[in-house]
């Protein structure tokens, strides 16, 4: 009933909407770099968020972050990778 009416099953919409706060929190405070946000957003870890990036985003956190000139330097790899 749940995916009837809002067109997604809850996990994924939980997925979408942890996401988005992770997306929120790095563009208003990447103090303390992806791990933080991962905590921050109720990812299990790191490696979660960066799954998470590469299947909504089609990119890579870093990736992200670079396009959108996120310019925190906690959240850019050495190389801008």
């Amino acid at each position: 009933r749940f995916h009837n009416e809002i067109g997604v099953p809850p996990k994924t919409l939980a997925r979408m909407l942890r996401f988005h706060r992770a997306c929120a929190l790095a563009r208003t405070n990447g103090a303390g770099g992806w791990a933080t946000i991962a905590a921050d957003a109720g990812y299990a870890d790191q490696a979660h968020l960066a799954r998470d990036f590469r299947i909504f985003s089609g990119e890579t956190p870093t990736g992200w972050a670079a396009r959108l000139d996120v310019v925190d330097p906690r959240l850019m790899r050495d190389g801008g990778g």
